[in-house]
Formats: structure tokens, sequence, C-alpha cells
């Protein structure tokens, strides 16, 4: 091997190179971008740098899910010209791609896959992306030739948050990274989680910014000069910045400049391409591959194909080892891989964050995704388990069923929907290696940011012994921000959800306000979706939202918040989402009494007796009193399914075959008298 060190550089032979390189593939185009998430599963994308002097070929993007040994093409939108210049999974399936767009009839600078890249499809977002990053806090995109864009609710809509012309935003933690420049302009950095944006001291142009996670340091290979030439006789310069990119300063040197792209593993492998060619001639010199193991200071070159700028090759760590997938520009347009060592992958590991902050800025909760990474050797990666301790206000909301395969570049979802400035839990998780079931735990912290609360709860409560029913108004505060009188005639809609501890109370029915019906109802356990519809009616104070009836599940002295995480008013074809505050003064609450003894149950009924409950085919109906009861059956949407007149002192039946599974109301009417009971049917 030679050895590179600061203001020196002796490079490889081209038999060396055939020694150590392997070719895994030819492409009839020129290639831009390479992405290895694991040993078997790639990307390659063709298509060539703005810049370049080469004739434009079409975009295409290929997969492999063998490690390059067969490669597919995938579905992309049509009419594109430039390159395709940065892919970022967000787990096995979903992820979002960079368009560097450079003429063509397609504008869009972010595509998105939901189905692990086999196809892509264009957003709205306008403009020449070239690269993608995330926080909890954020989504970045940055542009060649527009402003850079931030988006706060997962990539639906974007703002333009900083300069224009920047190549690459990276990120070393969920609240600090660092974006380079395209054009001359100050790099900048972050420490809010790419929300704002601040100048560094930094000027060169870099294609990318390599962060080593969960340190302060970034590195960088700047293409030189901002002169616009290639010329060998330019000097380039591996920079690095040991202060979350606020300052950079070079660390080593090298006599011609590099491709723009440094990539590597942690800070114990960097890798680097410099690039070969002298642009005015179209001629090959000399170049190839050089990485590091001791943080940049010294580099040692294992030649290798040599490409044009504004390209991205890619670094892995498997079970053969560290392996870098490159490609050159200049003989066949083919695709290599180089490996260091047999045993560079060692042993399995699950690559985690130790703490992930989770940001609230929307009414409903907010979903962030904690990136799960296998990496080394091991035979499959399953999770296990997943639970939560703390605060309630944080939710597993990963729809994906457990234990689960992991992919080598997973996630897990979880949910933040507190009513307050900061709260915490933590994220337990059980995961297989193929070597026994290991554990880890990471800290999350959850924030609301800029959410808007116009509406409280007024206080209810409903209380009732073990097997019998809670039955709560549903009363809402509105704030005098809000004119509800003068909205009330346009008011068409009222969407909301309801959410309590299914172990204290469990959802048996819901009765709409006077005026309303129900558009929707749905039970999903510890949670009941609403929507009703205004027919007639005149506004009061507080909002009446209806009442909703509960069974008490538990045997033992127990209470639950019945909480409203969504609520939604449409009035004159406009949504107005509330955030509905909660506190002690404010709130709403079932209670369970523990179980009753016989006396006090034969009273709560007015001498009726239903049984047997739960029931499945029939049940019977007992009037130990003297007087006549007329008996209704509810079902969760507020009908009635079924009735009986019960003479004193008599026992009806009542055929329950054709009733749906699910908790009914039964309400007994004795003159003016009403008294309300739970039916099972299973």
């Amino acid at each position: 091997m030679v050895l590179c060190t600061l203001g020196t550089l002796v490079w490889q032979t081209d038999q060396l190179r055939a020694q150590t390189w392997q070719r895994l593939a030819t492409f009839d185009g020129y290639i831009s971008f390479v992405k290895f998430l694991n040993d078997s599963i790639g990307f390659v994308g063709l298509g060539l740098s703005p810049g370049a002097t080469l004739q434009q070929p079409p975009i295409q993007l290929y997969h492999t899910t063998d490690g390059g040994k067969t490669w597919k093409v995938v579905v992309t939108p049509s009419g594109y010209s430039g390159e395709i210049a940065d892919i970022q999974m967000v787990d096995s399936v979903n992820g979002w791609l960079a368009m560097t767009v450079y003429g063509g009839q397609g504008n869009r600078a972010l595509w998105r896959t939901t189905d692990a890249g086999l196809t892509w499809n264009e957003t709205s977002l306008v403009g020449s992306g070239t690269s993608v990053g995330f926080t909890p806090n954020a989504m970045v995109v940055t542009d060649l030739f527009n402003q850079g864009h931030v988006s706060t609710d997962g990539g639906k809509t974007f703002s333009n948050a900083f300069l224009p012309s920047t190549n690459c935003a990276a990120f070393v933690d969920d609240l600090h990274g660092a974006v380079s420049d395209y054009r001359g302009d100050n790099w900048l950095y972050t420490s809010d989680g790419g929300l704002s944006w601040h100048p560094s001291n930094m000027t060169i142009e870099a294609w990318t910014v390599y962060p080593v996670k969960g340190t302060p340091d970034l590195y960088a290979a700047p293409e030189g000069p901002s002169t616009g030439s290639y010329y060998l006789t330019e000097t380039g310069h591996v920079f690095e910045s040991t202060d979350y990119g606020v300052h950079w300063s070079a660390v080593a040197n090298f006599p011609f400049i590099f491709t723009g792209c440094l990539a590597g593993i942690s800070d114990e492998w960097l890798v680097c391409q410099v690039h070969s060619s002298d642009t005015a001639n179209d001629t090959v010199n000399h170049g190839g591959f050089y990485y590091s193991t001791d943080k940049g200071i010294t580099w040692t070159g294992i030649g290798g194909p040599s490409a044009l700028g504004d390209t991205r090759f890619s670094v892995i760590q498997g079970c053969s080892g560290v392996t870098i997938f490159g490609f050159d520009h200049f003989y066949q347009c083919s695709l290599y891989k180089y490996t260091f060592g047999s045993d560079g992958g060692g042993p399995g590991a699950l690559s985690v964050p130790t703490q992930s902050q989770l940001v609230q800025t929307s009414c409903a909760p907010s979903d962030t995704a904690i990136p799960l990474e296998p990496s080394g050797c091991f035979t499959h990666a399953m999770l296990d388990s997943a639970w939560l301790t703390g605060s309630s206000a944080f939710t597993v909301s990963d729809a994906r069923s457990l234990p689960r395969t992991l992919s080598g570049q997973d996630s897990i979802l979880v949910s933040y929907g507190g009513s307050s400035g900061f709260d915490t839990a933590i994220l337990h998780l059980q995961y297989t290696l193929g070597s026994g079931i290991r554990d880890t735990s990471i800290l999350l912290t959850g924030r609301m940011a800029g959410v808007a609360q116009y509406a409280y709860l007024h206080r209810e409560a409903a209380s009732a012994y073990f097997g019998g029913t809670d039955t709560l108004p549903l009363q809402v505060d509105i704030s005098g921000q809000i004119n509800l009188d003068s909205l009330w005639p346009y008011l068409q809609n009222i969407t909301g959800t309801l959410s309590f501890d299914s172990s204290v109370a469990s959802f048996s029915s819901y009765t709409p306000p006077t005026g309303w019906t129900i558009s929707s109802l749905t039970n999903r356990g510890n949670a009941v979706d609403f929507v009703i519809h205004k027919v007639v009616g005149s506004f009061h104070t507080p909002l009446d939202l209806g009442t909703a009836i509960f069974l008490s599940t538990s045997p033992q002295l127990a209470t639950s918040w019945v909480l409203l995480p969504r609520f939604i008013m449409q009035a004159g074809g406009h949504n107005i989402s509330l955030c509905v505050t909660q506190n002690e003064d404010s709130h709403w609450a079932v209670k369970d009494l523990g179980v009753q003894n016989d006396v006090a149950a034969a009273a709560s009924h007015g001498g009726i007796s239903i049984y047997p409950n739960p029931a499945t085919e029939e049940i019977f109906v007992q009037n130990k009193s003297s007087n006549r009861a007329d008996i209704s059956i509810y079902d969760a949407l507020g009908r009635k399914v079924a009735m009986v007149k019960v003479n004193g002192a008599c026992t009806s039946t009542v055929s329950i075959a054709s009733l749906a599974r699910g908790s009914y109301l039964v309400v007994c009417k004795f003159g003016n008298q009403i008294t309300t009971t739970a039916l099972n049917i299973r």
C-alpha cells in the first residue's frame, strides 16, 4: 500500500487496482450515485452532474437484493435529466430520493417510495434536490439552484429555510448538523434539529458532509478551490469540524481534487475518491480511492475506479468486512467493490440512538421513526418486543406486528401526543441477532412546538361499580379567540377521537348531541373515532359533543381520564383543528368503584335482573318489581336493536342470535325512572 500524509501523495498502479477491485456490473449510461444499505440491498443511479461537459444521459435507477450480482430497473418518473443525488430509507419499505434536476420535463426535487424502492413517485416539492436529511424536528432537502427546503410535517409541506445552492445536509444527532454549499457561500450549521441555520467558516464546494453519529465531529472532502476548473494543478483538502460544524480546519491535503464525496464507518474508517481527469483534454491520468483509519491524518491509496465530481459512492460494514462500492465514468461505466479483510464486520450488533427527541407540531400525536440498524455478522435479525415506561403521552404507534424481521436499515414508529411543554419516557427493545435475546433502551424526550390550544375539556366525571356503566357527558369550553357563535351557521361536521385506559373502562356506546347525527363511529379498543353531522340546533356554551357510555372493567378502585386528542370542526368547507387541553381543573374522567354487593346491585337496576351476561343466543329479563318495565337494547351507534315489555313479577326471553358480537346498552324504563346496564354479546 502507498501512504498519503499531509502534503505528500503517491498513487497506485493499474496493476494493483486490477488485483484488489472486483467489477460487479456494467451499465448503459453514466453512474452518478451508489447507495448500499447492507451486503445485499443496494441502488445505482444513472445520470450526470450538471457541471459535466459530457452528453446528458437519461435518468434510470437500478436495484439489487443479492449484493450486486443481478440488477433490476425500478419504476421512476419520466422526463427527467440530471442525476439521482441521494436516497435515504426511513425503514425497509419507506424512503426518499433527492433528484438533481438539470433539463428535461420533470421539476420535482423529491421522490418517495413506499415499496422498498421498487417504485418511486414525485412529491409536490419543486426544485433540484441534492440530499435528504432527517431529525425529529425537521426534514431537510438541499437544492442545487434554489433555497434549501425544510418540512416539519413529515414531507407534506415545505418552506424555504436557508440559502440557495446547497449540496448536502447531514446530522450527527437529533439536534446538530451541517449543510455544505455549492457557490462559495458559507456552509451552515444547526443546533435545533434543522429548524434554523447559521453560517460557519467553511466556503469551499463539497458534494457531501460526513457525520460521525453521536459525536460533535464531521468530515468533508471538498472539490478544491472554487475556480470553476478541474485541472490537476489544484489542491484538495480533507476538512474536519469538532464542534458540530461551526468551525472547520484542514487535516490532510492531496495534490489533486476530490469527487466531493467522503464516506466511512464511524470515524474508524474514512474513505474518499479523487477526481482523476483533466476535463480540458478529457483524458484519464491517475486517481482512485484512499482511506484513513486515524481520523483523516494519514491516507492510504488503494487505486480503483475514477469518477467526475458531484458523485456519491457507498461504504458499508458487513460480515465480509468494510466494503467500498465505487464506480467510474471513463471506460465502461462500471460498478466495483473493494473489501478490507474477512472479519471486519465483527459480531452482530443493533445500532440505535441512546436518546431521541420527539416533537409534536400539530394537534394530533406526531409519529417519529427511531432508527434500528443491524450491523456486523449475524444469521438473522429479529425485533421481538417493544414497550414504553414513563409518560403515557408516548405510544408505540408502529402498526407492524412483533416479532418481525429487521432489515439492514429499519426503524420503529413512536408517537408523542403530550399536552405539556416537555416530557420523557423510556423505549425498551428486545431483539435477536441469531445468538439469543438481547435488550436495549432509548431515552425519549417529547416537546410541543408551535401548537395552538384554543379549547379545554369542561370538567365532567362519571362513576360506576365493576360491570356497571359510566355515562359521561362530553362538553368542551372553546376559547374566546374563536367566535363559535358566528361560526355556528356554517358548521357542518365535527370529527373527534376519544382515548382512554381500556383496563379501567371499555367503550359501550355513544349518543350524539341533540340536532346531530352520527356519520361514523369506530371503536379501536382504547380509542374511539367519531364523526357527527349537524342537522339543526343552536349554539350553547360549553359546546356539547354528546354522551359516551363506558363499561367499568376493573374490580378495583381505578380512574381513567378520557382525552380528546383529535378535534376538528368543518365549517364552510374548511377544517379547523383545535388542540384540546386537559389538566386537574379541566378534564373528563370515568371511575371504577370496585365490586358492589348484592344489595346495591339489586337496587341499581330497579329490581331488573338480566342473565346470562355475557350472552350468545338469548337473554332472560326478570322483573322483580310490581310495575311493568320497558326494556330496550341499543348498539354502539345508538340504534335500538331489540325491545321487550316485562310485566311485574314476570320473566321474559329476548332473542339476541341475530346481533353482532360486542357491547350493547340495556335501558330499563319504569314510568319516569330510567336505569341502564351493559350487555356483552359474544
